[in-house]
């Protein structure tokens, strides 16, 4: 068994809206609205869970104060504020992993705080997702087959199978 170092760059983690890629990006978040399961207590002891088919998120975003990222957001949520009609096409992507996630009904949820300061600042964009449509959230690209490795599991297509059931459900 081999052992390969797993590394991670933030530089490689885009925030893609409408094709764009925004640029000065510092941060990101997602979190997702619901858990997908609930404990429920039931008699004598035994528990059971429900599932919940809300797929909604919030990406939280941190933009440096100088990118022009800023400029072109505010247009965004200064014409859905005009139209109400802004749903956006938006995906997290790590290049140099697995994770995507991805929705084709997100809208600014607010104005970023506005600090000035002596110290470089962010601007802190927050999205709603209506409904996450597509996504996978994994490790490095290796990562997984590492562990298949480890398991002594070398079967040919079980992550391919992994993905397209785990993006069903999304």
């Amino acid at each position: 068994m081999t052992t390969s170092v797993l590394t991670y760059s933030p530089s490689d983690v885009k925030l893609i809206i409408s094709g764009y890629t925004l640029v000065g990006l510092t941060s990101i978040s997602v979190k997702w609205n619901a858990s997908p399961f609930t404990q429920r207590r039931g008699i004598r002891g035994v528990n059971t869970r429900t599932g919940s088919k809300d797929r909604s998120a919030v990406i939280t975003i941190d933009m440096l104060q100088t990118s022009p990222t800023n400029e072109l957001l505010f247009d965004i949520l200064r014409q859905d504020l005009n139209t109400y009609g802004g749903r956006l096409n938006l995906a997290v992507v790590d290049h140099a992993g697995q994770t995507m996630v991805q929705t084709a009904s997100a809208y600014l949820a607010e104005y970023p705080e506005l600090i000035y300061g002596m110290d470089f600042n962010t601007r802190r964009w927050v999205f709603n997702l209506q409904d996450v449509i597509g996504g996978v959230i994994a490790g490095s690209k290796d990562s997984a087959d590492n562990l298949l490795d480890a398991l002594g599991m070398r079967v040919d297509g079980v992550l391919d199978d992994i993905r397209s059931g785990i993006s069903s459900i999304f």
